[in-house]
């Protein structure tokens, strides 16, 4: 959908190239939009856990790109003083890197 940090990358590489991107149809998430391209209805576009969690999954092929490689940049918003919430903010945002590094290797 418009807004989502997939699309606006791959916008932006093709506006690069001097393309543009045609949307005929457009879902609010992953599972329904990976079952309308299992059904014939087109290309997407979502994260890997995405695709490895949908039982669509073994009727998708997956198109290795040489020229798009998307990524996401995650940010952990917090005020600059937390108190007694400190230490648990640290840990959290030390867990969720850790758990994307793990998903990416």
């Amino acid at each position: 959908p418009d807004g989502c940090g997939f699309r606006a990358g791959l916008q932006r590489a093709l506006a690069d190239q001097g393309l543009g991107l045609q949307l005929n149809l457009e879902t609010f998430g992953s599972e329904l939009q990976l079952g309308l391209v299992a059904a014939g209805r087109g290309l997407g576009l979502v994260p890997a856990p995405a695709l490895a969690r949908s039982r669509y999954r073994d009727q998708l092929q997956v198109l290795q790109l040489e020229d798009f490689q998307p990524l996401i940049q995650l940010w952990l918003v917090r005020p600059r003083l937390l108190g007694n919430l400190e230490t648990p903010a640290r840990l959290f945002g030390r867990a969720v890197a850790e758990g994307l590094d793990m998903q990416a290797g």
